[in-house]
């Protein structure tokens, strides 16, 4: 009887055994299937050389490793896998939208690292061409006309000034102005009798002579110097006030330019450009009644309407006033 015990119980402790080694063989079956259905797998999706390609495209877009290939291999995409028709799961691998196009069309739309690949219309050489085309049109831009242009002072300063403008940005009002004493700027002329005036840059001129014109300062009469030597009969007295020009171009009057309008004139007022006052220049104005002199006038004043030197001797007096 222990005998038969004893053989039961052995014969149990055997299949015990006998189960777990198959459980572990069967573990083991299934890991390495699993493996060689993993490799099989990836072979199947992604050659060699295309895994190669876009690792290496993934780590110099990342900054791990040198990029050995070109910019134009970057952003092509690769060419159409071939996936079997007889591999599980492939269904889920198409593109739904995609159904239509035959076959041979069908690509695998990759993405490395922020790198989308592009389409066949956006090959390299039509990059390159598309480039090319938009740096030409860029390119193409219009070089303005070169103008030389003599300025003639015509009696003004400077005597001549030479300039180099683009033709399409040369205006009368873009001249600069020259300077003559004694005379007003009255703009520049094609002739140097001042009796063509300039408007405009003609089509297809190369070279441009321009003449300065001048005119008398309103109401009087100058020399070169800049000296008033006569006044009109009219319009430069205003209630009986005469005011000297304050143009920087009338420096001084002469005796005698105010001859025409002496029993006009109550007062005179004198602005800080006029530096120089002939002798006997205020002298015969019956009514002249005050003189004053602008503050800051570098040779007179005036005190209680009396004209002074900077020196303090008397220059001019009103009609009223009588030397003690």
């Amino acid at each position: 009887m222990e005998e038969i015990i004893g053989l039961s119980k052995s014969k149990v402790e055997f299949e015990e055994i006998w189960k777990r080694f198959h459980c572990a063989l069967f573990v083991v079956l299934l890991i390495y299937g699993l493996y060689y259905t993993a490799e099989k797998y990836e072979r199947i999706l992604v050659r060699p050389d295309e895994a190669w390609k876009v690792r290496t495209r993934t780590e110099a877009v990342n900054g791990i490793g040198d990029l050995k290939v070109s910019d134009a291999e970057m952003l092509v995409s690769l060419e159409p896998l071939y996936v079997p028709d007889k591999f599980e799961g492939r269904e889920m691998w198409k593109n739904p939208n995609m159904e239509s196009v035959p076959e041979t069309e069908k690509s695998l739309d990759i993405t490395a690292s922020g790198v989308n690949t592009t389409d066949a219309s956006e090959s390299p050489a039509a990059v390159e061409s598309e480039s090319g085309a938009a740096a030409d049109s860029a390119g193409e831009t219009t070089v303005p006309a070169v103008l030389t242009i003599y300025l003639h002072g015509n009696g003004g300063t400077p005597e001549i000034m030479t300039l180099t403008e683009a033709a399409d940005g040369v205006s009368p009002e873009s001249l600069s102005v020259p300077f003559r004493l004694g005379k007003v700027f009255d703009g520049w002329y094609l002739d140097a009798g001042c009796t063509i005036p300039f408007s405009g840059v003609e089509e297809g001129v190369e070279q441009l002579e321009l003449y300065a014109g001048w005119k008398e300062l309103a109401g009087f009469v100058s020399d070169d110097a800049g000296h008033i030597t006569s006044c009109a009969a009219e319009g430069v007295i205003q209630d009986g006030i005469l005011a000297l020009p304050s143009d920087m171009a009338c420096t001084g009057i002469e005796s005698g330019a105010l001859a025409a309008v002496a029993d006009q004139v109550t007062e005179i007022y004198i602005p800080a450009n006029i530096t120089y006052i002939g002798e006997g220049a205020f002298e015969n104005l019956p009514n002249l009644m005050y003189i004053e002199a602008a503050g800051g006038n570098p040779n007179y004043y005036s005190e209680g309407g009396i004209l002074y030197t900077a020196a303090g001797e008397m220059v001019a007096c009103p009609a009223w006033y009588t030397v003690e």
